[in-house]
């Protein structure tokens, strides 16, 4: 098939060729006879030219004879004539050279395309030739490949399998103690140092040194002529995983006729890793985590605590606490020292008392022994002292005699605007219109982050100094939806401030706008920071009575 593939090709080449020297062939012979016709008609102009010139000449001599008759006049009319048609003459000759460059200018052409079509010619001459040679390396190298694959055949079909039957017996050897057994290592990135020195007789070129313990097995081959060594652990990295099921090592005695099988050390296969040649590569502790050897039950411990910290849930947490509060054990040397030096330590009696009878309350620093309001919510521990500073935004209004919206302001701050153009004090005027500054920024931190929050609360600016406190204090850690208890300490700081501001007599109408509450919600939170009600004339006025009396929790009665 392949001989007949080569001559049906030769014989197509061979057509082609002769197609290609025929339409040649006709090329010239259309030029030969283009030059001839062009050599023609050049004599017939020449002639046609000669035979001009001739005729003319011999108008003028007869003309001359005749001008010797004529009179001056009539020869003056002739020169006339005569120049006349010399003109007519000159134009005739640049109209038939005009002609003449114009049929050269067409020859030239053509012959320009002529000589670009014999240039196309040979370009697909040569492309034909190489796409026919392509062609003949293809066919060669199936030629080959044919030929070869049906050496293998008969080399294959010549040799004869020979299979040997063996009657052997199992062997099967445990785990001896003072004898290692085999290790099995394989080279993870493919690299064999050993094949460098397969075919020498000593194996001086490599090192194989192996380290055991208890629970893991560790071997180092490093050979000589190369910068790294090759690292098998049983303890990390790959064998380190889940295991289900076991390997052993068989070999096969064909004098005894015996097939031993041999468990392998550390029931895995090693995985030889390279790594670059260190001092402290044989001594290397296993990973933390996969070695479970002196491992204390306070290590797992602290270790779960971790995890819990970082990936656990909040109910998680919680529990976790509660077992490490009734889990913890106390130090006796440390409850030794804090007895010896609480012995000389003087108590306030009264104050314990009603400390541990009170349950801890969710409402700002306070003093309940205290004789005065002042003294009973101190201001000092409300706003601190480098916080007056960033408070002062309401009293640059007041002063600049600006009118104070009440889309940027609460309605009990623009209620109450009016005291601090009426008191003259200038001490006692920062101080009320410090007052107001807080409480609008936490009503809009309130406001902030609550689902229903306008565009004022959006644009409104907190100064960072106070940005940062109410985040540590009324906010959850990771959350931008604080918790109940959060808000209601916050709503504990504002009434608190609003006491402050109406001088311990106030009204619930306005702040309860405010924070968006009914007014029985404030009363509540009134009460529990120990204020006590009274009515005058058409409303009720909140006042802080001292020392602080706060509402003792109700006890629920049991049903009979």
């Amino acid at each position: 098939m392949a001989e007949e593939e080569e001559n049906q090709i030769t014989a197509d080449e061979e057509e082609l060729y002769r197609k290609l020297k025929e339409k040649k062939k006709l090329k010239k012979k259309n030029k030969i006879k283009l030059e001839e016709q062009q050599q023609q008609e050049m004599e017939m102009e020449l002639e046609e030219k000669t035979q001009l010139i001739e005729e003319s000449n011999e108008k003028r001599k007869k003309k001359k004879k005749k001008n010797k008759i004529i009179p001056e006049e009539e020869q003056h009319q002739h020169q006339q004539q005569e120049e006349m048609d010399l003109d007519e003459k000159t134009e005739l000759i640049e109209e038939i050279d005009e002609k003449e460059k114009r049929k050269k200018k067409k020859k030239k052409d053509k012959i320009k395309l002529e000589e670009e079509e014999e240039m196309d010619l040979d370009e697909k001459t040569e492309i034909i030739e190489e796409i026919n040679e392509k062609e003949k390396r293809k066919m060669n190298k199936k030629k080959k490949r044919e030929d070869t694959i049906d050496e293998q055949e008969e080399i294959i079909l010549r040799e004869e399998v020979i299979v040997e039957e063996v009657n052997a017996r199992f062997e099967v050897i445990g785990e001896q103690q003072g004898k290692i057994a085999p290790i099995v290592c394989y080279y993870s990135s493919g690299f064999n140092p050993q094949m460098k020195n397969k075919n020498s007789e000593d194996d001086d070129g490599i090192e194989i040194k192996t380290f055991r313990k208890k629970s893991r097995v560790e071997v180092v081959v490093t050979p000589k002529d190369y910068k790294l060594d090759f690292v098998g652990e049983s303890h990390s990295g790959e064998p380190a995983a889940s295991q289900v099921c076991c390997y052993s090592l068989a070999v096969f005695d064909k004098e005894s006729q015996t097939l031993k099988i041999v468990p392998i050390a550390a029931n895995k296969i090693l995985r030889l890793e390279p790594k670059f040649r260190t001092p402290n590569v044989y001594d290397k502790e296993p990973v933390k985590g996969l070695n479970e050897e002196d491992q204390t039950p306070v290590k797992k411990l602290d270790a779960t605590r971790s995890l819990l910290k970082s990936y656990g849930t909040k109910y998680a947490n919680k529990n976790a606490l509660r077992l490490d509060i009734l889990n913890r054990r106390e130090d006796a040397e440390t409850q030794k020292t804090i007895d010896e030096k609480t012995q000389h330590v003087k108590l306030n009696e009264k104050a314990l008392a009603t400390a541990s009878g009170a349950p801890s309350r969710n409402i700002p620093p306070h003093d309940s022994t205290a004789v005065t309001p002042e003294k009973a919510y101190p201001i000092d521990r409300i706003i601190f002292p480098g916080e007056w500073n960033s408070l002062l935004d309401v009293l640059e209004l007041v002063q600049s005699k600006a009118d104070i919206a009440p889309s940027t302001y609460p309605i009990f701050v623009c209620n109450r605007i009016h005291k601090l153009r009426e008191i003259q004090d200038e001490e006692e005027r920062k101080k009320l219109a410090c007052i107001f500054s807080y409480i609008t920024h936490l009503i809009k931190f309130k406001d902030q982050r609550s689902v229903d929050r306008n565009s004022s609360t959006k644009n409104h600016r907190i100064p960072s100094i106070l940005n940062t406190k109410f985040l540590s204090m009324f906010a959850d850690n990771g959350n931008y939806n604080p918790s109940p208890e959060k808000i209601n300490l916050l709503i504990s700081y504002v009434l608190v401030l609003t006491l402050i501001a109406d001088g311990y007599r106030t009204t619930v109408v306005d702040i309860a706008k405010d924070l968006k509450m009914p007014p029985q919600k404030v009363k509540d939170h009134y009460s529990s920071l120990g204020c006590k009600i009274k009515r005058e004339s058409n409303s009720m006025v909140y006042t802080l009575p001292t020392p602080l009396e706060f509402p003792q929790p109700r006890m629920k009665r049991r049903r009979k």
